[in-house]
This record gives C-alpha cells, sequence and structure tokens, in this order.
C-alpha cells in the first residue's frame, strides 16, 4: 500500500532518516513546512488541516491495493 501511496507523490515516514514513523503518509501538495505553517497560521485551515491551492491528490489504486493486501 505504501509503494501506491508514494507512485502519487505522498512521503512515507518509513523513509525518514532521524525518525521512522511507518504510519505515517503525507503529502505537502509542493510546499515547505515553513509555507505550510504560516497558512496555518492566517487561518487557512480547517479542523487543523491547512487548506491547499491545489487540486486535491487521489489515489486510484487504494481500493484494489486494500483487498490485495486484506485477502
Amino acid at each position: 500500500m505504501v509503494d501506491v501511496f508514494k507512485s502519487n507523490g505522498w512521503e512515507w515516514g518509513g523513509d525518514w532518516v532521524s525518525f521512522k514513523d511507518q504510519r505515517h503518509l503525507q503529502i505537502d501538495y509542493g510546499y515547505t513546512w515553513q509555507q505550510l505553517q504560516t497558512k496555518m497560521s492566517l487561518g487557512e485551515q480547517k479542523n487543523s488541516y491547512v487548506i491547499p491551492d491545489r487540486e486535491p491528490v487521489t489515489v486510484s489504486n487504494l481500493y484494489g491495493t486494500y483487498i490485495c493486501i486484506k485477502f
């Protein structure tokens, strides 16, 4: 499942060097952490999630991957 997310631009915490977080997946929509922090402080957020100025990212094959892993 991680490979599906990574192939769609997501970052996996299991690849991190200083702290491995294998349950963590994130996407930054091309923003740096500083830009995301600024957007958050300016109120461009909902329920503690920053609202990106980009189209949502979809992972079209995720359901099929889940089924393959589950069964």
